[in-house]
């Protein structure tokens, strides 16, 4: 019940929101999809970890596609984008640290939802 509520709000604010077919994807639509897509990666990464979520990454995998698609960008760039930012963290923090902060990343994107 819970995700059909949540698919039908993304896919009405996604309708909303869809540029004509010619026009370049904003900067808002740009960030959405960053958004999104660090969603799906920390929600993956957390669950391969034992966090038990309301939201599975395959939920944030299939709102990334759908956003992909409705909004014309191409969303595999974001994915890389994601792992690099969180790869550095680990790098600089150490991987405790950096996997702690990556779980709590993935808990305030399931409140979002």
């Amino acid at each position: 019940m819970i995700r059909s509520a949540l698919f039908t709000v993304v896919s009405f604010s996604l309708c909303m929101s869809v540029p004509s077919a010619g026009a370049a994807a904003s900067k808002d639509d740009e960030k959405m999809m960053r958004l999104v897509a660090e969603c799906a990666y920390v929600v993956r990464v957390a669950e391969g970890n034992g966090v038990r979520l309301n939201n599975s990454a395959a939920t944030w995998d299939q709102a990334k596609a759908g956003m992909g698609v409705k909004l014309q960008i191409d969303p595999a760039r974001y994915d890389a984008e994601a792992r690099a930012k969180y790869k550095v963290r680990e790098r600089k923090l150490g991987s405790e640290q950096a996997l702690r902060g990556l779980i709590q990343r993935a808990r305030d994107c399931d409140a979002q939802l």
